[in-house]
């Protein structure tokens, strides 16, 4: 095998004309690495100062700031020994599935943080699966809000599972993802053994008026859910006035219907 890999650096080296003994290329790649670690360590320290300025300040926004995945893996590291921030919002930075798996790591030792806002982010059900990961230690986070991503049934399955251990989660928005009856089905089982979630928004994903009523068996009866958006659903007249006859008189609260119109976002897809 080594043999092989000589073989094929020497071949590479003379498509290029260059001498098999020449240690240019090396030497060039090194120095291309370390401009790399120079750049990633002032655009940490970059963060660092921000997040330092805030002082005592409980909230830190970087809200349409494009940060991307990298800055929210630097963004990441800052806060693993930030003890003051408690709100984070990153509404529109596309830090993607990457950033999600960062931010996720950071959940399993933060104990600040309360609530955690990534809409318009690009991510996708991979880095749903590892925000849950980070949740499942998590016992602070009592707001999430991953709404108008690409989120789909890859992810939800692990998400709803970690419904079932946790005890902090309030109010969970997954409004305007592309989750199906799949998805549904894995909350609905997974809401059953949660105690303490109170809002929930599925509006405007891809679903139907059979997720709406295997939802409704569920929540109707719940301990703790209160409010429940299911909106962005073309229902019969019939349907909507059977949900809103069993729902009358429970403490679940069901908005449905199509209000809400989906936005247009510029979301660039590289």
């Amino acid at each position: 095998m080594q043999g092989n890999v000589n073989q094929a650096h020497y071949d590479f080296r003379e498509a290029l004309g260059l001498d098999p003994s020449d240690r240019h290329v090396e030497q060039l790649k090194d120095e291309t690495a370390d401009q790399l670690r120079e750049t990633e360590r002032v655009e940490q320290q970059q963060f660092a100062t921000q997040i330092h300025a805030a002082g005592q300040l409980a909230t830190l926004a970087f809200t349409d700031q494009q940060l991307g995945p990298q800055g929210a893996k630097l963004l990441a590291r800052c806060l693993r020994t930030n003890d003051t921030v408690q709100t984070l919002r990153l509404d529109g930075c596309y830090i993607r599935s990457y950033g999600a798996e960062m931010l996720g790591q950071v959940l399993k030792t933060n104990d600040r943080l309360t609530d955690l806002s990534l809409c318009r982010n690009a991510i996708q059900g991979a880095g749903l699966a590892k925000l849950a990961e980070g949740l499942l230690q998590n016992d602070m986070m009592a707001f999430l809000d991953l709404s108008h991503n690409t989120i789909n049934d890859r992810g939800s399955a692990a998400f709803a599972e970690m419904l079932k251990e946790n005890t902090a989660l309030r109010e969970v928005h997954l409004n305007h993802n592309q989750l199906t009856f799949d998805s549904i089905t894995s909350f609905a089982t997974c809401l059953k053994k949660n105690k303490s979630l109170e809002k929930l928004s599925f509006a405007h994903n891809l679903l139907g008026s059979e997720c709406i009523w295997r939802l409704a068996s569920v929540c109707i009866g719940h301990e703790s859910l209160r409010d429940v958006d299911l909106r962005g659903f073309k229902l019969s007249t019939e349907t909507e006035r059977q949900i809103a006859e069993k729902t009358k008189y429970k403490r679940c609260h069901f908005k449905l219907g199509m209000l809400d119109p989906i936005p247009k976002l510029e979301c660039p897809l590289y």
